[in-house]
């Protein structure tokens, strides 16, 4: 019981700690604060802005917490059987694999992103930024909550990674 109540308060620290990275990201323009650090006049502050409002960044963060949200979720909701098994780890390997997996779904995004477009975060959005972060959050919840979808989209990264630079045969597409 007291490993729900301690998952339960990491759960609900996560989801306000996301709020408060989420609403810098969407309301505040990090461009002049980049221009800044650009300029050579790097401050602690101009440093944090840019960490809190800048879409790659923040997004990064979001992710990272969305899986500490997922772990949580999961510890707080899981069967007693199962739960029985998650007992006997520490609640800290809940979040340092929330953190992990939520970075690696990011790390996925990025690439892709990347591969589709020479320069996705040129000037996004309010909308664009609302749609990312939040499509981006909801696969790291996913994929903590249900650490099986984690390994099928790992699975499937590495096979098309192996896929590339593969000849395809004369005639078949």
């Amino acid at each position: 019981m007291r490993n729900r109540n301690i998952n339960g308060v990491i759960g609900l620290t996560s989801v306000l700690l996301w709020i408060l990275v989420f609403l810098p990201g969407l309301t505040i323009n990090s461009q002049p604060y980049r221009e800044q650090i650009l300029q050579g006049n790097v401050t602690i502050h101009s440093f944090l802005t840019v960490m809190l409002t800048y879409t790659i960044s923040n997004v990064a963060l979001l992710c990272c917490l969305a899986g500490v949200i997922g772990a949580a979720t999961r510890r707080i909701t899981a069967k007693p059987a199962e739960q029985r098994k998650l007992d006997e780890k520490p609640v800290f390997n809940a979040v340092f694999t929330g953190v992990t997996r939520g970075f690696s779904v990011y790390l996925l995004l990025l690439a892709g992103v990347y591969a589709a477009t020479p320069d996705p975060f040129s000037a996004p959005t309010p909308e664009q930024y609302v749609r990312m972060a939040g499509t981006i959050s909801l696969m790291a919840f996913t994929v903590n909550y249900e650490p099986d979808l984690f390994q099928t989209i790992v699975g499937i990264a590495a096979s098309k990674g192996k896929m590339v630079g593969k000849s395809v045969p004369q005639g078949k597409p």
